[in-house]
């Protein structure tokens, strides 16, 4: 492997630096320590390099395939730029999903007239909410103080969670 000229010359097209003056004739060995010694990028190339080989040598024998080095080069090259393009898209996908994540609002209780016009408002933080039905429930409950407080005589309430209206509506 480490003499056979067609490799070398992939290697060379490949830019894939390999350790040559290691202390052993193990092949394995210095398979082993050229992939330790190479940069994250070598090593990617050189994985991608092996695999694209191995494919390429099971198809020629039983498939009577042509071997191309070219054919391979570019296969390899094409591979090592799609996982490239992947990972900036899937890089700057998560920056974008750590900037935009949505974040309950706080409970907001507000007060109109019967023309409809603004009359107070208070909001109030909730923790430990696990689901719509609990988050009306608490702001139900964070409601009646605020209209007794306000002077308010009647109290409307509003809400959008099926449950919660379900429940009110109910004779229960």
């Amino acid at each position: 492997m480490w003499t056979c000229g067609v490799l070398q010359q992939l290697w060379a097209s490949l830019s894939i630096k390999l350790v040559m003056n290691v202390n052993t004739s193990n092949y394995k060995d210095r398979l082993v320590n050229t992939f330790l010694t190479a940069d994250i990028n070598n090593r990617q190339v050189l994985i991608i390099f092996i695999w694209a080989l191995w494919h390429r040598r099971s198809k020629l024998v039983p498939e009577g395939l042509k071997f191309h080095m070219q054919d391979l080069l570019g296969f390899i090259r094409g591979y090592c730029q799609e996982i490239s393009l992947c990972q900036k898209k899937l890089k700057s996908f998560s920056t974008t999903i750590m900037h935009h994540l949505w974040h309950p609002p706080d409970s907001v209780v507000s007060a109109r007239n019967s023309e409809g016009h603004f009359m107070g408002a208070c909001t109030y933080s909730f923790r430990d909410v696990v689901d719509a039905f609990v988050a009306e429930a608490r702001q139900c409950k964070r409601a009646m103080p605020f209209t007794a407080e306000k002077g308010f005589w009647r109290l409307l309430l509003e809400g959008d969670s099926l449950a919660t209206i379900k429940e009110l509506n109910s004779d229960g």
